[in-house]
């Protein structure tokens, strides 16, 4: 049986909602599509973009409940449920596709400076973003499941992750969060990035994984660790009564 991940040659086709799916299966094929249609970054930014407004509603059908103890905040409960449904709905229908949007922006400058400025490579921005919003149908997939896994299973912090091994107060540690950054999808989206750039300057995917993977975990491990003392910092303000 042929390797799904290797290098076939194929009539190419104009990409479009078909690579959303094909790109998982077969991502050499998908990517020799992308890198030579138009703006086509645009559907799965959609299809992305959904999946998070999706997942969110799915989040706040736990939260309605905690609302009944406005009561005990001096807060009218009719005055407190309209705030929170204006607060979510700009949060999930305007905020959530402005942060899917920088999440595939974000990281494609960052490839193209890599590639093309630092490695000599050729493309423009526009093959780029194709790539990087394509290469991020692994996360939409595990954003799906684990939010179904966290409503089914009551754990708001599942996760596909060596860290779900990990006690409940383990995984709000320095090492809990660090484990998170090897989320099985994340490092899915990670191996589809590294094909597509691949694909795209015409090099060897090795080439690439030898400056990719190392950043994704030296700006992970980054966020981490601010993440982790971020929470550090608000306990200890809430333990001092500020």
């Amino acid at each position: 049986m042929q390797d799904i991940y290797s290098e076939i040659v194929e009539p190419r086709k104009k990409a479009g909602l078909r690579q959303v799916v094909e790109v998982l299966t077969s991502p050499t094929n998908a990517f020799r599509s992308i890198v030579e249609s138009g703006h086509v970054w645009v559907i799965p930014f959609i299809v992305f973009s959904l999946v998070l407004i999706l997942s969110m509603l799915v989040g706040f059908t736990g939260f309605e409940d905690t609302t009944e103890e406005s009561v005990l905040l001096g807060m009218d409960q009719d005055e407190l449920d309209a705030a929170i449904t204006v607060i979510t709905t700009v949060f999930v229908f305007i905020f959530l596709p402005i942060i899917a949007l920088v999440g595939l922006v974000v990281p494609a400058l960052v490839y193209m400076f890599f590639e093309s400025f630092v490695l000599g490579g050729k493309a423009d921005f526009r093959q780029v973003l194709n790539v990087t919003a394509y290469a991020v149908m692994p996360s939409a997939v595990g954003i799906i499941l684990n939010s179904l896994f966290s409503w089914t299973l009551q754990m708001p912090d599942f996760s596909f992750s060596p860290a779900v091994f990990l006690t409940e107060s383990m995984r709000q540690t320095f090492m809990g969060n660090w484990l998170g950054i090897f989320n099985v999808f994340s490092i899915w989206t990670l191996i589809l990035t590294i094909i597509g750039l691949s694909v795209l300057y015409g090099h060897g995917r090795r080439r690439t994984a030898a400056w990719l993977f190392p950043l994704y975990l030296v700006v992970f491990t980054f966020f981490t660790m601010l993440s982790s003392y971020m929470e550090r910092f608000s306990s200890e303000m809430i333990s001092a009564g500020i």
